[in-house]
């Protein structure tokens, strides 16, 4: 028990790191308009890409963030893949 409990209050902690963090930063709170993204992925995303104008076009922050599938070409047949990484 006293280990769960030590990990709730480490938990807790992060989470209070993570939403001071991002407690005046506006791209954080756009991107937690998006369902799904809370607190400590906003966060993440925020960090992560930075300065969102440092990528030439949609297309390239699109391929940054891993959000475009793969494509196979086999004689006239395109297969639709996972997601790049």
């Amino acid at each position: 028990m006293s280990l769960l409990e030590s990990l709730k209050e480490r938990i807790k902690a992060s989470d209070d790191f993570v939403k001071k963090l991002g407690k005046d930063d506006e791209r954080i709170s756009h991107l937690k308009t998006i369902p799904g993204i809370g607190d400590f992925f906003a966060t993440l995303i925020a960090f992560e890409v930075d300065d969102i104008n440092r990528f030439g076009d949609y297309k390239k922050f699109h391929g940054y963030m891993g959000l475009i599938p793969s494509t196979y070409l086999l004689g006239n047949r395109t297969f639709h893949g996972r997601l790049t990484k």
